[in-house]
Formats: structure tokens, sequence, C-alpha cells
């Protein structure tokens, strides 16, 4: 006989350890595993009825469990690992290795054990189950755009309450002052103003329902064959009336006819909006516009001006719905943001260079269609 008081004070603990180590894992949803990265096995450790208990995996079998959409960025970080390229990993993916449907784990690793030449050969971590971590932040994430939306559609009442009262203020009193008037002179200087108003709140209303049909995914694009020099020599004739004095138009194209398949309709909003705006904000200088042809038959359409450009703060915004360039102009600054949502919707992409007191230059590439 022999005395095993130490061995069972020793196992007791072990048990202790082992109790306290599973009620951990069960409470946090771990999984502690021990990856022998040379033979691409690993020792994965599982809570079971308040017990650890250990199961040998490969490598393969818990690959083939993620979701195909992330399975390669999950290769690309364990094989930089298992080369010694990276000492340790912290990377979150989801995988249906512990139930049928997709969990998001998390797995956080480290080497334990190198060769001499400090290759890893065996690495220690762990994975986590943050499924409800990313419910909070997809909660957290709609909560904060449900508040933006709310925090715009204020916004949005407040600049048109403002933007449509103006211009129907200018009709009723100019109309009642119409009426009342005896000189020719002041009549047509009523008439002038009334129509301008008129055009305004037209063109309000239209970019009003234009925006909410992009957003409702509900804008129509009929794509014809056209010819686009033909159809610029007609912007540039419009545009050409309105520009200020002082202010010099240009129309840059690359050939005489160049037949081209888009909605001549949709075109003819996205160019003259960019032109409309170079010449609110372009007192001095010239504007140019123009396009040119791209590979695989895309076209790149351009204005450039010389105006007060845009502040960088702004530059990266200037895409969104009620950002304005120039505070102190009309509008309540939807012009932009409906380019944007008729270009996307055709294929195409949107971009903006600008320096202030300098100049911008606002460009979108279309692909042709048949």
């Amino acid at each position: 006989s022999w005395d095993i008081t130490k061995q069972r004070q020793v196992e007791e603990e072990l048990h202790s350890y082992n109790k306290r180590l599973a009620l951990a894992c069960q409470a946090g949803k771990i999984y502690p595993w021990l990856w022998d990265l040379v033979n691409g096995t690993a020792e994965l450790s599982l809570e079971e009825n308040g017990q650890i208990k250990h199961v040998q995996i490969t490598h393969a079998s818990f690959t083939e469990k993620i979701h195909p959409d992330y399975r390669k960025v999950y290769e690309n970080i364990t094989t930089a690992f298992m080369r010694g390229e990276i000492d340790s990993m912290r990377f979150s993916f989801p995988c249906r290795y512990f139930s049928d449907e997709y969990v998001w784990l998390e797995k956080i690793g480290e080497v334990y054990e190198a060769d001499p030449d400090g290759k890893p050969i065996r690495s220690i971590g762990i994975l986590r189950d943050m499924t409800v971590d990313k419910r909070h932040e997809a909660d957290v994430q709609a909560k904060r755009l449900a508040e933006e939306s709310d925090r715009m559609k204020s916004a949005f009442i407040a600049n048109m309450s403002h933007e449509i009262r103006t211009p129907l203020n200018a009709i009723v009193g100019f109309s009642t002052l119409l009426a009342e008037s005896d000189d020719e002179e002041e009549k047509k200087e009523y008439l002038r103003i009334i129509e301008s108003s008129n055009e305004f709140l037209l063109q309000l209303i239209g970019d009003i329902l234009d925006i909410s049909k992009i957003e409702a995914d509900a804008i129509k694009i009929t794509y014809e064959q056209l010819d686009v020099s033909e159809l610029m020599d007609t912007i540039y004739a419009s545009a050409k009336l309105r520009v200020p004095g002082g202010v010099k138009l240009v129309l840059e194209k690359e050939a005489d006819h160049h037949m081209f398949g888009t909605d001549s309709m949709r075109l003819l909003q996205l160019i003259n909006n960019l032109v409309n705006n170079a010449i609110k904000n372009t007192k001095e200088g010239s504007i140019t516009m123009g396009y040119t042809i791209q590979p695989d038959d895309q076209l790149r359409f351009y204005v450039r001006d010389t105006g007060i450009g845009i502040d960088k703060e702004k530059l990266k915004d200037v895409f969104d719905r009620f950002v304005k360039i120039n505070d102190y102009m009309e509008g309540i600054g939807l012009g932009l943001a409906i380019c944007k949502g008729l270009v996307v919707k055709m294929g195409g992409s949107i971009h903006v260079t600008s320096e202030l007191g300098v100049g911008s230059e606002f460009s979108f590439i279309l692909p042709s269609h048949e």
C-alpha cells in the first residue's frame, strides 16, 4: 500500500479546474483548441454535461463548414499563420460547424510551439460564438440609420417648406401687383419673375419625384441608339442661353458623329444637371462640356468649370441628398444625388474633382446598351 493523498488532491484540483473551465466555456460559448500545424489536425474542447471533452478534427473538415463568401479570407489568414508570416490572428466569419445554421465565430490564436528554424508547429487559441454580438451590432446600426433617416426627413421638410414658400410667395405677390399695375414695363418684369418662379417650382417638384423614384427603384430606363454628338450640340445650344456674361461655354466632342446606346432623356437630364450646377457656381472664366470615347465602347461625359470649387469637407458627401455646393444658392441639394442614382441605374460610375476657389470637374462613365 502507499499514500495517494497528494495524488487525490491533484485529481480534485484538476476536476475543479475542468469544471470551472466547462462553466466558463458554456457561459461564453467558447471552444478552446490546440492545433497541430504539421499534421493539419486540431484538438477542440467542448462542454458536455458540465465537463470538458476533447475531440479531434481536421483543418479541412472545419474549413468546408465556413460560409463560401468568407472561406477564401479564412484560408488566406490561416495559411499566413501556418507559414509563420503572422504570429497571431483574430478574425470572425460565419460557420455551421456546431449547428445546421450559420453562426458567427471569432477565431483567436497564437503560436504555441515552433521548430528550431522558427516555423510554427503548434498553436493554441479559442473559437467564440459571437452571433449575439453581431445581432447587437446590426441593431445598433439599424437604430443609427433610423435616427439618421429621421434627421434627414426633418431636414427635408424644413428645406422644402422654405424652398417652396419662396417661389409661391413670389407668384402670389407679383400676380397681385400685375393685376393692379397699368405700366407695361412693370407688367413685363412681373411676368418674368412669375415665370421664373414657376420654372423653379416645377424643377423642385420634378427633383422630388425623381429622387423618390430612384430610391424606390421605380425609375424607368429606355435604351435606344442615338447620335451622342448631335445630343451634345442640342444641350450646348440650350445651355449657351443661360450662361452669364463673362463666362465662356465650350463644347468638346471626340467625333462629329458617334452612335451610342443609352436613354436619351436621362442622358439629357444628367448633363443638364451638371451644366446648371456649373452655371450657378461660375461667375467668370469658362465652363467646358464634352465627351470622350473609352475602351469597350463606353463614353466619359464631363462638365468642367472655373467656379467657386468645393470644400474638401463637402467633397466626400457631394452626391448625398440635401448636400448643397453653395449654401447661398437656391435649391435643396437633390440634383447631384439624382445624377448619381441615374448613373448607377444605367450601369455607370460618377466622379468629381475640385479645388476650392479654382473650379470643379464632374464626370460620369456610361456603357453602351443595345
